[in-house]
């Protein structure tokens, strides 16, 4: 289902304060018991909200869509974990080595993110009944925009 462009912004914020959530309270409370710096976590909010913006705007929202745009969105955290850190990270060494990125990191946060993405899913439906007759095609609302910039 395609939603409009004004509803796509809505339902990416609606995304990122979900998954960010779960994120935070299963992901960092209870597995690995670490509370990163605040910039962690704009930067990650920040980041959800882009890659589910844009993804939301071409693939429409609904279960597959929201598998595929987890799975972009942790392959772009952990290689930005790999190759960029400390750049909104903290300091901790041990936050970083190889078994918090690629053997603990990829399942536990696509896994966080994707339950973010379902509770916002299930919020969304549950609240914006839409008509056929209201489908919008923004990807080329999103096209012709990044063309203008």
């Amino acid at each position: 289902m395609f939603l409009l462009a004004k509803d796509t912004i809505k339902f990416s914020i609606l995304v990122a304060l979900s998954a960010i959530f779960v994120d935070a309270s299963i992901a960092h409370g209870l597995l690995w018991e670490n509370d990163p710096y605040w910039t962690y976590w704009i930067t990650k909010t920040f980041l959800i909200a882009t890659v589910f913006l844009f993804g939301t705007a071409f693939l429409g929202i609904g279960i597959i869509p929201g598998l595929v745009l987890t799975a972009v969105h942790t392959l772009i955290l952990e290689i930005y974990y790999q190759w960029l850190a400390p750049v909104g990270l903290p300091q901790e060494p041990e936050w970083l080595d190889f078994n918090h990125l690629w053997i603990t990191g990829v399942p536990v946060h696509f896994l966080a993110i994707l339950g973010g993405y379902l509770m916002a899913l299930w919020l969304w439906r549950r609240n914006h009944v839409v008509a056929e007759t209201e489908r919008g095609e923004t990807w080329r609302f999103v096209v012709y925009g990044s063309l203008l910039l």
